[in-house]
């Protein structure tokens, strides 16, 4: 059993980011994460991330892992189970670990929704992306497509006629809301489902199934980019009975990164920050001030000690 001052769970931006604030400040710190990067490590382009003007997703995080190692943060690979309060400090249980910390910060993030088809992790960040609003702007002028519920899909449809030369809106369903296309070069399909994915290094076409007057129809589609808004799935059922989740499974947090019991209390000693709380745009700069905000509002509950 390994014992620490501050044990952070999870490794993507908000987490590293994390690390980096509390060893810097002199807190004895560790990560406990099953993998490195998170969603991060999917985006092949990255241009609204200040310093850089593009980096891929693998080549920001490979910078942040390097600097929380150059610092001497131990990584533990393992994927945690449970957080048990223990007195005034927290037993975090992985499965094949066992950590006591005086404070936690929980950055698990999220995972995104996918479509399950043959072919489709290798096109991750090679013509697939589960975020629209990161990579929209590396395919002006191209033709894109999406796919997902239409709850998820319409707000985005706009946007992506905007920037896109032709927009290919894949409904898993009927579509549910009015959509503006005034000047809007775009082809909609309803009850649509992805059934296979071609391309060499790259995704160059879709073959799509969908309904035209309640007949099936199977089309095969050249695309630049598939975007799945198909949502996310965070998994934080293990702390259900730990802290307060919202209807969506996130992790509810104030302003300074603070959790509350399922009671509505806070939970002193625990925070959480990234993708797998409750605060909106769910971007890497607002991961890592978060991961920033979390560790120092961590550090000042230490030191009252």
């Amino acid at each position: 059993m390994e014992f620490h001052d501050l044990i952070i769970i999870g490794a993507g931006p908000a987490g590293l980011t994390a690390a980096i604030f509390a060893k810097r400040m002199g807190i004895d710190v560790a990560i406990v994460t099953k993998d490195v990067g998170g969603q991060a490590v999917l985006a092949e382009k990255i241009e609204n991330y200040p310093g850089f003007m593009s980096i891929s997703g693998k080549e920001l995080i490979s910078k942040m892992y390097a600097q929380v190692s150059n610092l001497g943060v131990p990584i533990i690979f393992d994927e945690v189970i449970s957080i048990e309060e223990n007195g005034s400090k927290f037993v975090v249980e992985g499965k094949f670990c066992k950590l006591v910390g005086k404070a936690v910060i929980i950055a698990c993030g999220k995972s995104p929704k996918k479509l399950g088809v043959e072919r489709e992790e290798e096109f991750v960040g090679k013509g697939i992306s589960y975020c629209l609003l990161c990579d929209l702007p590396l395919f002006k002028d191209k033709e894109v497509g999406i796919i997902g519920p239409s709850t998820l899909m319409v707000p985005w449809i706009t946007e992506a006629c905007k920037v896109a030369a032709k927009v290919y809106a894949f409904f898993e369903g009927r579509v549910e809301e009015e959509i503006e296309t005034k000047g809007c070069h775009m082809e909609i399909y309803e009850n649509g489902k992805v059934r296979k994915l071609f391309g060499d290094e790259r995704l160059e076409s879709v073959e799509i199934e969908h309904e035209v007057d309640g007949v099936k129809k199977v089309e095969r589609i050249k695309l630049d980019c598939l975007f799945v808004q198909r949502g996310f799935i965070v998994e934080t059922s293990w702390l259900k009975n730990f802290i307060k989740l919202d209807e969506n499974g996130q992790i509810i947090i104030d302003e300074l990164c603070r959790t509350f019991s399922p009671e509505g209390n806070v939970k002193k000693g625990v925070f959480a920050a990234g993708d797998a709380t409750s605060i909106p745009f769910k971007q890497i700069i607002v991961a890592c001030g978060e991961g920033a905000k979390a560790s120092l509002e961590a550090v000042r509950y230490l030191k009252k000690g």
